[in-house]
């Protein structure tokens, strides 16, 4: 377990920038020449470009590795300049999820946001996943083809529907009444997704990310975002005036004059810690098993060695089969079980754990930095119906706050922007207090 390290802090890098990637139309081409298309829509007058948002991304990358809160390999990373688009469920374009690559290889991924009123620029920067957008793609348009013979496919889109969880809509026409049907395939899975919102965390479900950004806090978010820009601009012409192309970074001197262009350019106290690096990992597979996943790598930290399966979680949750979730109870239950060394029906031996939700005893970050720097454990966070394992967080001047997760969805390490980024709420829908 690494000890609290207090760093300076690259204001910039907490809300990196936003993008849209110039595909196929010469309207997705033209983001590319300018910060904002000529909308009275809120959302796409404050779109940013591509050549911005591959900068943002730089810089974190950079500043991250700098702390060691991504593997080191990370440093002086290729950030191709083609990411991948994503979409909201509400038709406009949500994030970039640029690729890192390093001696001809993909190391991880860098999920940028494509309009300002997300205030965050980099929501998330991940080890590569074990599953391909664009081969899910394909996959998605072949089961459309053959569970609905009668229908013709008009469009394909690659969608953020209940994030962090990524998917794929199909749309639809009917050939004999030309009727339009949309249909979402979970991009891991490949299971078909509800278009209704979540009742609760253990049903499938969908919902517009920008729908679910009160109106209100836009204008908040984008001088927020601004604000780190200019910042972000000013480290690029320091960079420039050094003979340093930003994003041409292919030596490890210039990767060190980077470094410490962007510690002279920023004042103010960066906290953050982690579990160690070491911390367990599983890929849960084809399966709605995150909340057993996690269990598992969780298991895995406090009992090293231990043989426990999934399946064997997954009885003592009492889940019936792959395709459901444990109710929040029997989750629990696991938890606060007793332990039996080579028992494969027994619990995690933790008594004093207790359950939480956003809708009542909500998770802060105060909590978070409790349990990683004094109780030096891993918690259960639960978002939009996918459990992960909590083993580190960030923390910028501004307040900023990124969470670091064991995610067995593709078995990743990975940083992620908080839902409410600003202050102490975390805004995680449910977790587990491990102890």
């Amino acid at each position: 377990m690494k000890t609290l390290k207090i760093g300076v802090m690259l204001l910039a890098l907490l809300l990196v920038a936003m993008v849209m990637v110039p595909m196929a139309s010469a309207d997705e081409k033209q983001l590319d020449e300018q910060s904002a298309v000529s909308s009275n829509d809120v959302v796409e007058s404050n779109y940013v470009s591509i050549s911005t948002a591959r900068e943002h991304a730089i810089v974190a990358i950079l500043d991250f590795s700098s702390k060691n809160l991504i593997d080191q390999i990370w440093n002086g990373a290729t950030v191709d300049p083609k990411p991948q688009l994503i979409y909201d469920l509400n038709g406009k374009i949500l994030f970039y999820q640029f690729s890192a690559e390093k001696k001809g290889g993909k190391i991880g991924e860098i999920l940028v946001s494509a309009s300002k009123v997300l205030g965050v620029s980099v929501q998330k920067i991940s080890d590569a996943s074990s599953y391909d957008l664009k081969k899910s793609e394909i996959n998605a348009r072949q089961l459309a083809e053959k569970n609905y013979p009668g229908y013709s496919i008009q469009s394909t889109k690659i969608v953020s529907y209940s994030y962090p969880k990524m998917g794929i809509m199909v749309q639809l026409v009917n050939k004999s009444t030309t009727e339009y049907q949309d249909i979402l395939f979970d991009a891991y899975t490949s299971q078909i997704i509800p278009l209704n919102n979540m009742i609760s965390d253990n049903e499938s479900g969908a919902f517009s990310y920008y729908g679910s950004i009160p109106e209100s806090s836009f204008s908040d978010n984008i001088a927020h975002w601004n604000t780190n820009d200019l910042q972000i601009s000013k480290i690029k012409s320091k960079a420039q005036s050094s003979g340093i192309d930003l994003t041409a970074l292919n030596s490890d001197a210039t990767v060190q004059s980077m470094n410490q262009i962007i510690s002279d350019s920023v004042t103010g106290v960066y906290e953050y810690d982690e579990l160690p690096s070491s911390f367990p990992r599983i890929d849960q597979g084809q399966t709605q098993w995150c909340q057993v996943a996690t269990a598992w790598v969780i298991t895995k930290y406090y009992y090293p060695s231990n043989t426990r399966t999934l399946q064997n979680i997954a009885t003592k949750m009492q889940i019936p089969d792959t395709d459901h979730s444990a109710t929040w109870d029997k989750e629990l239950n696991y938890y606060t079980s007793s332990y039996q060394n080579g028992a494969a029906t027994g619990g995690l031996g933790k008594t004093s754990s207790y359950y939480g939700t956003l809708g009542g005893n909500y998770l802060t970050y105060e909590k978070v930095k409790e349990q990683i720097t004094q109780y030096r454990a891993p918690l259960k966070v639960g978002r939009n119906g996918h459990s992960r394992a909590c083993i580190g967080y960030s923390r910028n001047p501004g307040g900023d706050t990124y969470y670091k997760f064991s995610n067995s969805q593709g078995g990743v390490f990975e940083i992620e922007a908080a839902p409410y980024p600003y202050g102490s709420n975390t805004g995680y829908n449910d977790y587990i207090i491990v102890q």
